[in-house]
């Protein structure tokens, strides 16, 4: 009887593990900025843009494009939404919704961001939209 309940208590221990982790959120930094479109020199109104972080994708951002072609970054951790990014270089790709042909438009960066442990603020300039 003491067996069976030793390994009782085992599965309970492993089941709670997984269940209700309390795995500790990364620290995230305020990252904000705006998309400018070269050609015409306007902003891009609307859209999103994603920051992939270039060697963890747990640790992607995102943000959506405003009126004012301005966007603050997100990041997913578990079930919560953190504001802004850790540090680290990105791979950044800016995308615009569908349109009536059913086609997502994006242009990804050649040159990578990087988010450093401060308020970051990046101004993207595309030459022309995606």
């Amino acid at each position: 009887m003491p067996r069976i309940a030793s390994v009782f208590a085992a599965l309970v221990g492993l089941m709670s593990d997984g269940c209700g982790s309390t795995e500790t959120p990364p620290t995230t930094y305020e990252v904000k900025g705006r998309v400018v479109v070269k050609a015409g020199n306007q902003v891009l109104k609307q859209g999103s843009v994603a920051f992939i972080h270039r060697t963890d994708a747990q640790l992607n951002a995102r943000g959506e494009i405003d009126e004012e072609g301005k966007f603050t970054l997100f990041t997913f951790s578990g079930n919560k939404k953190l504001p802004g990014a850790t540090p680290g270089a990105y791979q950044v790709t800016v995308s615009l919704p569908q349109g009536a042909d059913h086609r997502g438009h994006s242009k990804t960066l050649p040159a990578p961001y990087q988010v450093e442990a401060k308020e970051n603020f990046f101004e993207i300039v595309l030459e022309r939209m995606p």
